[in-house]
């Protein structure tokens, strides 16, 4: 096992409530990012902290969609077995 794999011991019930949670936090940041590019010119914050902010709401969207995917392709492995 590489250094950066980790095994977690999650029943199939507690993956799929954090496959939801994923999916809502993914529906704010989608909803978050069009907010922002839509007033991308009206913002009084600086445009480089505005694009810093924002590109940062994209990293968080990415790392969710990457969770949520690796969670769904995630083999089970039922209780006994190995």
């Amino acid at each position: 096992m590489s250094s950066n794999t980790y095994t977690l011991n999650l029943s199939q019930t507690e993956v799929s409530v954090l496959i939801s949670v994923l999916a809502i936090a993914e529906t704010r940041y989608t909803s978050d990012i069009k907010l922002f590019e839509s007033n991308i010119d009206l913002s009084p914050i600086p445009q480089p902290q505005y694009v810093e902010a924002l590109n940062s709401y994209k990293c968080r969207l990415s790392i969710c969609e990457s969770l949520t995917q690796k969670l769904i392709n995630l083999p089970l492995i039922t209780a006994g077995k190995k």
